[in-house]
């Protein structure tokens, strides 16, 4: 029980540290490769939550997760990256957005109508102890 306390308390100063450093600059995670024809609040047609998982309840660590996400023009996430929040959190964040699905955008609006099509959006995640 003591090393379980011990580990959890670990866990929290150690993220911290990785939080401040994470949040201290906006993440590309690796999207300016992407001609990005569209940033916006897209409506999204499946959801899908993250798990919280157990290390984190014992270790108490909760709060908002923002995920930056790469859409293609089926509306399919093809690429998820954490920018706000607990890093620890992250994974299970990423993993969920990469299962949401958000409506079709064609490339008819563009002078270029072979243009591969790629759309960047964010996605909230809440992790909240209370509401478990």
């Amino acid at each position: 029980m003591k090393m379980k306390f011990r580990l959890s308390v670990f866990l929290v100063v150690f993220s911290c540290a990785l939080v401040s450093l994470a949040q201290d600059k906006e993440r590309d995670c690796g999207f300016s490769k992407y001609k990005a024809t569209r940033r916006s609040h897209e409506k999204e047609k499946m959801r899908v939550a993250p798990e919280y998982p157990q290390f984190a309840k014992e270790a108490r660590i909760q709060g908002s997760i923002i995920v930056k996400v790469l859409l293609d023009e089926k509306g399919d996430v093809i690429k998820a990256c954490g920018l706000t929040g607990h890093p620890l959190l992250w994974d299970v964040a990423q993993k969920a957005a990469m299962e949401w699905k958000f409506g079709t955008y064609t490339s008819s609006s563009l002078n270029n109508k072979n243009a591969q099509v790629y759309r960047v959006t964010v996605i909230t995640f809440n992790f909240n102890l209370n509401q478990q």
